[in-house]
């Protein structure tokens, strides 16, 4: 046999040997990512971050590649450097570090996403020319102890009215005292500092009017009015195809009912569903129309 061809027979058992050898040990002697650390997130629309700490095996080695994988990421994201930021939280990732010889560790880690604070019951009673107009709120979620501020929002520039300090969750809170305007709420938890803030709009109202005002008649026509079993049927006359805002407000401003509809083209008609209100007066307010209209439950 030829000189160069034992050479090279020679070196090629010895490398699949070594090859062979080495993807063994990978499975005993793969990095160590069990040190790899989460920096969990606090507040609920915070993202998270995670640092693998990766340990190569044997003297001499060190880990060349990282990356993650995860119910929350449409790709696997890789990276030369150890740190993963900007991940969502309420997911589960798979860390993996990569060392010279190609082995592979990995580690499973949950990141976990605490609750959300926010507004539960809304309700809101609209003045009638005068400061006799409320908020009355429920905050939700959190670990309790709220700092809850009011701000009425004049042009840009916003005026603090009241602040309500240590209410626990799922209480009522009212500011009551409320001019027409635009107001903020916002909620603080104490504990952990998180923020959430909603924005809420007081109008005039006027009295319940008696009957149909003519543009209105022109717009819409609701029958029966008033209606035994609370169940009104609106139709759309000469109205454009648009998305609107129907808004039901009792005899003392208060609201008590909101939903959205779609108009339809000429002729449409849309259901109204107010079988749940007790009989009486109320107003029928459609604000992108400028519309105002008195329905009875008898």
């Amino acid at each position: 046999m030829d000189r160069g061809i034992k050479i090279l027979l020679v070196f090629s058992l010895w490398y699949c040997g070594t090859v062979h050898a080495q993807q063994a040990s990978c499975v005993t002697q793969k990095p160590d990512l069990s040190t790899s650390e989460i920096k969990e997130i606090i507040c609920y629309d915070e993202k998270a971050e995670i640092t693998i700490n990766a340990i190569p095996y044997g003297s001499g080695n060190a880990i060349k590649a990282y990356w993650i994988e995860g119910d929350c990421l449409e790709e696997t994201a890789h990276t030369m450097n150890h740190i993963f930021k900007e991940l969502d939280g309420g997911c589960t990732y798979t860390l993996y570090a990569e060392d010279l010889y190609g082995c592979i560790g990995e580690k499973t880690v949950v990141v976990e996403r605490p609750e959300q604070i926010g507004f539960g019951q809304i309700d809101l009673v609209h003045p009638r020319g005068d400061n006799s107009g409320s908020i009355t709120i429920t905050v939700t979620g959190g670990w309790g102890g709220f700092t809850i501020a009011l701000t009425l929002i004049v042009g840009q520039v916003p005026i603090e009215k009241d602040e309500i300090y240590n209410q626990p969750a799922d209480q009522e809170i009212t500011f009551s005292g409320l001019v027409a305007g635009l107001y903020r709420i916002s909620v603080r938890e104490d504990a952990r500092g998180c923020i959430d803030s909603e924005a809420f709009t007081l109008r005039e109202l006027e009295d319940i009017p008696t009957g149909t005002f003519d543009h209105e008649a022109a717009i819409l026509k609701v029958f029966p009015n008033p209606s035994g079993d609370g169940r009104f049927f609106i139709e759309w006359n000469n109205a454009e195809d648009r998305k609107v805002t129907l808004e039901l407000y009792s005899a003392s401003g208060q609201l008590v009912y909101k939903t959205n509809t779609q108009t339809g083209a000429e002729g449409a008609r849309t259901m109204l569903d107010l079988s749940n209100q007790s009989p009486g007066a109320y107003l029928l307010v459609i604000p992108e129309l400028n519309i105002r209209q008195r329905l009875v439950i008898q």
